[in-house]
C-alpha cells in the first residue's frame, strides 16, 4: 500500500484528456528561494560533519558559493512530492531518501566523467557514489526539513513582498549560474588552455559552447521537419523566444559530449547502452523540470507502449541510444574538426556574443513561460516585469512557439 501511494504520486496522470500533476506548486522565485536557503543549510551540515570526521575544513562542494547544489535540488523535488504525505513518516523518509541518493548518484558520475575527480568512498555502497549512511543521511534530513522547518521558511518567505522576491531569486540564480560554469571550467582536469593558433583545440569551454549552439539548432530544424513529413504541417519546436533552437537536444549533446569523448574509441554496443539509459533519464527530468516550475509538459507518451508515468517509453529510448553513436562516432568528430577550422579571434568573440544572447533568451523565454502560467491562474501584473511580458509575449505569441505545450492540474 505504501509503494503503491508512493509511485502514484511520483508519475503525473492522464484524466480526460488533461494532465494532472503529482507536484505541489509553488511560484518559480520562492522555489529558487527555497532551493538556495536548503542547499546552504545542507552544506553546513554536510562541512561540519566531515571536518569533524576528518580533523580537519572539509567541503565537498564543487562551487565556490557554500550551498550543496545537487543536494538542494533533490530536497525540493522532495518537498514538492512528498509535501502532501506529512502524516505518513515511513514514505516521507523513504521518498526523501531516494530523491537525495539518485540526485547524489548523477552528480558523481557526471562529477568523475566530466572533471575526473572520483567521488564516493564509504562502505556498504547501494551503487558507486552513494553509501548506506547517505540514504539514512538524505531520508532523515528530508523528512526534518519537511515536518518542521519547511513551515517556518514558508511563513518567513511570506512576509517577504513576491516582486522583492522575484528580484532576490534572479539575483541568486544569476549568481550561481555564474559559480557553475566558472567551477566546470577551473575544477577540470581535462581543460586544455585555448591554443593561440587553433580555435577551440580539444576539449574546452569554447568547443562545448559551439557544440550547445550548433546541436541545438540542428535538433529543432531536424524535429521542425520530422513533424512536416509525418503530420504535414509546419510546427514551432523551438524551446526559446528568439530563434531555432531546441534546449532539450543542445543539452543532450552537451551532456553526450562531456561524458562520451573520451571514449570514442569503446564498442557502439558500449556507448549505445549508456546513451539510451543516460538519454531516457535525461528526457524524463526535463518534463519533470518543466512540469515543477512552469506547471506544464511539452510531451505526453501515455498512448505509447512501455512508458514510464508518459514522461519517456522504450522506443524513444533506444533512439536516444542510437543518438549517442551516432553523435559521438560521426558528427562530434566532424562537427570539432570544423569548429576548429575558425579564425581564433573571429571564434572568441562569436563565443561570447552568442554565448551571451543564448543566456538573455533563456532568461526572457523562463519570465515568459512562468507570467503565461501566472495568466492562466488569474494573477494580474504585479510589477513592471510582469507587464512587459504580458505586452510583448501574450498568449498568442505563447501558443505559437509552444504548440504542444499541456497545462497540468
Amino acid at each position: 500500500m505504501c509503494g503503491e501511494l508512493f509511485f502514484a504520486h511520483f508519475f503525473y496522470r492522464k484524466d480526460g484528456g488533461k494532465m494532472n500533476t503529482a507536484f505541489y506548486h509553488y511560484p518559480w522565485y520562492q522555489m529558487v528561494l527555497l532551493a538556495f536557503i536548503y542547499g546552504i543549510l545542507l552544506w553546513i551540515a554536510d562541512t561540519l560533519y566531515f571536518s569533524v570526521k576528518n580533523k580537519k575544513y572539509t567541503t565537498r562542494s564543487m562551487l565556490h558559493l557554500p550551498i550543496l547544489l545537487t543536494d538542494a535540488l533533490a530536497m525540493l523535488i522532495a518537498i514538492l512530492v512528498l509535501e502532501r504525505m506529512r502524516d505518513n513518516l515511513f514514505i516521507l523518509f523513504l521518498g526523501a531518501a531516494i530523491y537525495g541518493t539518485a540526485a547524489h548518484g548523477i552528480s558523481g558520475f557526471i562529477i568523475e566523467h566530466s572533471y575526473g575527480k572520483k567521488v564516493g568512498n564509504e562502505k556498504f555502497h547501494l551503487w558507486p557514489y552513494v553509501g548506506l549512511s547517505g540514504f539514512f543521511y538524505y531520508g532523515l534530513a528530508g523528512a526534518l526539513i519537511i515536518l518542521f522547518l519547511h513551515p517556518v521558511m514558508m511563513s518567513w518567505i511570506g512576509c517577504i513582498k513576491p516582486a522583492t522576491q522575484s528580484v532576490a531569486a534572479i539575483v541568486i540564480s544569476s549568481c550561481i549560474g555564474a559559480d557553475v560554469l566558472y567551477s566546470a571550467v577551473s575544477k577540470s582536469v581535462r581543460y586544455q588552455h585555448p591554443s593561440a593558433t587553433v580555435f577551440a583545440q580539444g576539449y574546452n569551454p569554447d568547443k562545448l559552447i559551439w557544440v550547445f549552439l550548433i546541436s541545438a539548432f540542428l535538433g529543432d530544424v531536424t524535429e521542425t521537419l520530422f513533424c512536416k513529413i509525418t503530420a504535414g504541417v509546419w510546427m514551432s519546436r523551438s524551446s526559446v523566444l528568439f530563434g531555432p533552437f531546441s534546449l532539450v537536444w543542445g543539452f543532450g549533446c552537451l551532456i553526450f559530449t562531456m561524458l562520451f569523448h573520451k571514449d570514442l574509441d569503446k564498442s557502439d554496443r558500449f556507448i549505445f547502452i549508456n546513451g539510451a539509459f543516460l538519454g531516457g533519464a535525461y528526457e524524463y527530468l526535463c518534463s519533470v523540470v518543466t512540469e515543477i516550475c512552469f506547471g506544464t509538459v511539452f510531451w505526453d507518451y501515455s498512448e505509447i507502449p512501455f512508458n514510464l508515468g508518459g514522461r519517456i517509453n522504450l522506443l524513444f529510448c533506444l533512439f536516444w541510444g542510437i543518438a549517442a553513436v551516432i553523435w559521438i562516432k560521426i558528427i562530434y568528430p566532424f562537427m570539432s574538426s570544423w569548429i576548429e577550422k575558425i579564425p581564433v579571434k573571429v571564434g572568441r568573440t562569436l563565443t561570447w556574443i552568442f554565448a551571451v544572447l543564448m543566456a538573455a533568451d533563456i532568461v526572457v523565454s523562463c519570465g515568459a513561460l512562468g507570467r503565461a502560467m501566472e495568466r492562466r491562474n488569474n494573477q494580474p501584473a504585479g510589477n513592471p516585469i510582469a507587464e512587459y511580458m504580458d505586452e510583448h509575449f501574450p498568449d498568442s505569441v505563447i501558443d505559437k512557439i509552444y504548440p504542444n505545450m499541456e497545462v497540468v492540474k
